[in-house]
């Protein structure tokens, strides 16, 4: 059984658990390039998704393999346009292996086809040339894929549930250090940071009778 904590900052949206991670990525194969690469950088760096659709090819591409790192500008970041925006930095997070190995399988399959793979392409592009995937159109990939992967209640799955689920994964990796978690997320503050994670009832069941 699932419970989601007081001001959950998108109530509507669930992150997934380690299970249906799983299955989701199982999934995957049978989705374009594109939709896979878009899914597996989301679950692994944790970006928002107007961040994550902001990125070119040359960003994570040196010409030869994947990089090991990549940086969104502080102009698509969150509140990097607005009033405030010189509170903002550019944010740069360390690319793992399972981020490389999508982007490394994402070129070849552009370069397979004979796509010229510019560094100033969208690295995820709509059908309209020259233009990358909007947000709607990136939910419904999210919505797409989870329903392949047999997860029910659509409407509780959209992109912001990767970027929780990344969130679960970096706090439990960090043997739920909420401060470093809070970093990876790029939050400000560790009550933001709380926000996102989720209570599961289970565990607590199982917590209070193991003492």
């Amino acid at each position: 059984m699932r419970s989601l904590v007081a001001l959950n900052p998108m109530p509507s949206r669930l992150p997934l658990t380690q299970s249906e991670e799983a299955r989701v990525i199982a999934a995957l194969p049978q989705f374009s390039s594109r939709d896979r690469t878009f899914v597996l950088l989301s679950l692994n760096t944790g970006y928002r998704v107007a961040e994550i659709l902001s990125l070119t090819v040359g960003q994570v591409w040196n010409g030869l393999e994947p990089a090991t790192e990549v940086t969104v500008a502080r102009r698509d970041l969150k509140g990097g346009r607005g009033p405030r925006q010189r509170r903002v930095r550019s944010r740069s997070i360390p690319l793992n292996a399972a981020a490389r190995a999508a982007i490394q399988n994402h070129i070849a399959t552009l370069a397979a086809k004979g796509t010229l793979v510019h560094p100033a392409a969208p690295l995820f592009p709509s059908l309209r040339k020259g233009r990358a995937l909007c947000r709607w159109q990136a939910n419904r990939i999210v919505h797409r894929v989870t329903a392949a992967a047999g997860l029910a209640g659509q409407s509780r799955y959209g992109t912001h549930t990767l970027r929780k689920s990344y969130c679960r994964k970096v706090y439990e990796a960090s043997r739920f250090d909420i401060n470093l978690t809070r970093a990876a997320m790029g939050h400000a503050s560790i009550a933001t940071t709380q926000k996102y994670l989720e209570v599961d009832e289970d565990r607590v069941r199982d917590l209070v009778l193991a003492i």
